[in-house]
């Protein structure tokens, strides 16, 4: 019996099996409620008055995304996720006479690629998540009654992180599957430096998704 045959088949067979694996899990959608906040660090040693006692806050936002999940394998997967993403904060410092406010807000593209874990327990399996992202900035607002609109038209138009998250999903209860995640965003760059001023995002996220 000739070696070539047997050789092409088995070649065969390895493609198809590697094919296989690389096929889609699954697919689909989510939308998430998001808590964002800035951190912001000062580079000179002694900044005006209304920067020491700034107060900043968690601004809320939402996103959407579409998902595809890789690799057909009972516990470990990988997401690939195109999403909208709004970050931002608000910050209220003291001015003669009172206190100024602003409300800044930025949206990015978000695109996320995390490795995923999962534990297969039959209707609802838990999972764990983490990657890197990167984000582009598509558009900000800012509204602030004292006007300085400096930080944010110099934002850094693309910046790196990282998410983290865990969550849940059903499997085979529905003809769709449900899934309800908490994952954290933070960036390894800064989104905006300055000579006297550096800032960078991060963000809390609630996302509820359905996938085929």
């Amino acid at each position: 019996m000739k070696k070539e045959p047997i050789t092409a088949m088995l070649f065969l067979l390895l493609c198809a099996s590697i094919s296989d694996a690389q096929l889609i899990k699954s697919y689909g959608v989510k939308v998430s409620y998001t808590s964002t906040s800035q951190t912001v660090d000062f580079v000179i040693p002694t900044p005006a008055q209304r920067w020491t006692e700034m107060k900043p806050s968690a601004r809320g936002g939402f996103g959407v995304s579409a998902f595809a999940e890789w690799f057909n394998l009972p516990i470990f997967s990988i997401v690939s996720q195109v999403e909208y993403a709004q970050r931002g904060a608000h910050m209220l410092y003291p001015l003669p006479g009172g206190w100024g406010l602003t409300d800044g807000s930025m949206d990015y593209i978000s695109i996320p690629v995390l490795a995923k874990l999962t534990a297969p327990l039959g209707a609802f399996n838990p999972y764990v998540l983490a990657g890197p992202r990167a984000d582009f900035l598509v558009s900000y607002h800012y509204d602030a009654i004292y006007p300085n609109n400096s930080i944010y038209s110099d934002l850094n138009k693309a910046t790196l992180g990282g998410s983290a998250g865990v969550g849940v999903q059903t499997n085979s209860i529905l003809p769709v599957s449900l899934s309800a995640e908490l994952r954290y965003d933070f960036d390894f760059f800064n989104s905006y430096n300055h000579a006297d001023l550096n800032v960078h995002n991060d963000a809390f996220e609630i996302w509820i998704g359905v996938s085929l």
